[in-house]
């Protein structure tokens, strides 16, 4: 059983914190960072509560599950063997109003298996998919964790969901040296339109990526590199309601239409000190959640990356964390450079960040 509490003013300001209307009039905010309650026995696991969850490598954003947004509230289950493990997770959205201005109820359920080939390599499969209607539950075929989202027609079920089907790689090819990657796809790229099959115009596909290496630098140092890309169209549907979103944000990265690109060095301090600066270029076109879905030549028309205007934000910083004691501190700051394409807007600006907290024991 895991509470932890929180007085923290930062979310007062955040417009994606559901009670900043209510506590910025009040002196001090707080909120839950973890609340569950959870079992773990030999080969399997229950949870049920609230904590981060980030299903990516280590440092980057998942693309099924990130840790951007506030957590919620969500029951999961694993099955675990040393070579294979399944895990179930399931919770419910905010209701979202429909394009026809119908107020929906949504749950969301994610699938992931895991399979160990060897002590350098593992591979996973998973799927997500979002439920929406009006006078909806968390419907038992739904919730099945044995039946395959992407393949519902086939079973003689309702195919009215959102899903999406991913996979994930860990490679270590030599003895500290790692490559990681993760990847999904919602919607194939349609390069010709095909009107006597499935009626689809030519459009471009919605699927994002993710890559990660790292290796020792020398006897001390390390070093990390990442490549991150998010169509501009991923995680959209026709129906604004089966969005891969929650209270406006999403749930696996915070905004489609983005490419990251980076490079981090870790230097030892002491004993017990980690300093790692970095250089990063992400780069955001006009691609955002809230848009109405394209129609049509629109779809046609809509770029496979980078829609509109496209800003280009330059980043060198460093991060830092350490233990004194019994406290763990983490601190973080950076210069940025941003320049926007195709509308000439330049900017830059610096920013800094500190943590320090305490273990009870």
């Amino acid at each position: 059983m895991m509470s932890r509490a929180a007085a923290e003013n930062r979310p007062k300001l955040d417009p994606a914190w559901a009670g900043a209307a209510t506590q910025r009039t009040e002196s001090q905010a707080y909120r839950f960072i973890d609340a569950y309650l959870a079992g773990q026995w030999k080969h399997a696991r229950l949870f049920f509560g609230q904590m981060e969850r980030n299903s990516g490598p280590v440092g980057s954003t998942g693309l099924s599950i990130a840790n951007q947004g506030y957590p919620r509230t969500d029951l999961a289950f694993e099955v675990v063997f040393r070579d294979l493990q399944f895990t179930a997770l399931g919770t419910q959205f905010t209701a979202m109003r429909s394009n026809d201005g119908t107020i929906h109820q949504r749950y969301f359920m994610a699938h992931r298996l895991n399979t160990r080939l060897s002590s350098r390599l593992s591979l996973a499969l998973w799927e997500t998919a979002v439920l929406s209607g009006t006078n909806r539950s968390f419907e038992p075929g739904f919730a099945n964790p044995l039946i395959l989202f992407s393949f519902l027609i086939q079973q003689g079920m309702k195919d009215d969901r959102n899903t999406i089907l991913g996979g994930d790689l860990s490679w270590r090819p030599a003895h500290r040296v790692l490559f990681q990657g993760q990847a999904m796809i919602d919607d194939r790229w349609r390069r010709k339109p095909d009107p006597t099959g499935t009626g689809e115009p030519a459009h471009p596909g919605r699927w994002a990526a993710t890559m990660v290496g790292s290796d020792a630098l020398g006897s001390r140092l390390s070093w990390r590199a990442h490549l991150a890309i998010v169509s501009t169209l991923a995680y959209r549907t026709l129906d604004n309601d089966q969005n891969f979103v929650d209270k406006g944000l999403g749930i696996g990265p915070q905004f489609p239409d983005h490419l990251s690109l980076g490079v981090s060095v870790g230097v030892p301090v002491g004993k017990s000190w980690l300093v790692a600066p970095d250089l990063t270029l992400f780069q955001q076109g006009e691609g955002r959640y809230d848009q109405p879905f394209p129609l049509g030549a629109a779809l046609t028309a809509t770029p496979e990356l980078f829609l509109g205007a496209v800003e280009s934000t330059w980043r060198l910083g460093a991060r830092t964390s350490g233990g004194l004691g019994p406290f763990q501190f983490l601190g973080e700051g950076g210069w940025h450079h941003t320049t926007t394409r195709n509308r000439f807007v330049a900017r830059i600006r610096a920013t800094v960040g500190f943590q320090a907290q305490k273990a009870l024991q």
